[in-house]
């Protein structure tokens, strides 16, 4: 079996962050409903147990990992939930990236698949400029202050 940067198989690492269900809050609530045929998965990112599989310390990383797969898609969303300051999440987005990269690819030879496409998004009630990334594309939905959920599925599919 391929190994991860990491040591660890990716198996491992899904098992140890995976959360239940389609939806995630913290301050913001951000789900999305799986349409027939798809199957959606999330991931925490930002917590001990990916930290630890990808030798993360100090790193600022996003939120959420959300996989959706499906027969013509497969798609991973790199998703951090900003109260503030939305150009942090650039930074934690491509920090995620970069320390997922070699997982997913060796993850997709294995399965003798294509490399799923992925984007970063960022939910925010701040407004701040937006800069590009050179990593992957990432974009960015302010929320009005007011809500208290939004669904995500337009931005993953």
């Amino acid at each position: 079996m391929k190994r991860c940067s990491t040591g660890g198989s990716c198996e491992t690492t899904r098992a140890a962050t995976r959360l239940p269900g389609t939806s995630f809050t913290e301050g913001i609530k951000a789900s999305v409903r799986p349409r027939k045929g798809e199957k959606i998965e999330f991931y925490r990112a930002d917590g001990d147990a990916f930290r630890a599989a990808f030798k993360l310390e100090r790193e600022r990383v996003c939120d959420l990992v959300v996989h959706l797969e499906a027969v013509a898609r497969d798609v991973l969303l790199l998703l951090e939930l900003k109260g503030s300051h939305p150009s942090r999440g650039f930074t934690q987005i491509e920090a995620t990236y970069a320390a997922i990269q070699t997982c997913v690819h060796a993850e997709a030879e294995r399965r003798r698949k294509a490399s799923p496409r992925i984007e970063g998004l960022i939910l925010s009630h701040g407004s701040s400029p937006l800069r590009d990334s050179k990593m992957l594309p990432i974009r960015r939905r302010t929320i009005p202050k007011t809500a208290k959920s939004f669904d995500f599925g337009e931005y993953l599919r």
